[in-house]
């Protein structure tokens, strides 16, 4: 299961399992973990990444450079997500 942290209480959710279930896009999920890290809560980028249908949050920057025209390490797409 994947977390969302919030201070010390981790929220279990299912791999981020809504967010695919709802159709959302790479876009969506940066906008949303950005937000989420703006309000101070962690996201675990492994298990968000593997709620879209990506092996890895690795194999989903490669994606969404793809989608996108740019060329972010995976070290630059957590900075810039603020995790």
């Amino acid at each position: 299961m994947g977390a969302l942290g919030f201070g010390q209480e981790r929220i279990y959710v299912s791999k981020v399992s809504l967010a695919s279930s709802i159709g959302a896009s790479l876009q969506d999920l940066a906008d949303t973990i950005t937000a989420a890290s703006a309000a101070g809560v962690s996201v675990d980028l492994e298990a968000a990444a593997e709620g879209l249908g990506y092996d890895s949050f690795a194999d989903a920057v490669v994606a969404y450079n793809a989608e996108h025209g740019t060329s972010y390490t995976e070290k630059q797409a957590r900075d810039a997500l603020g995790q």
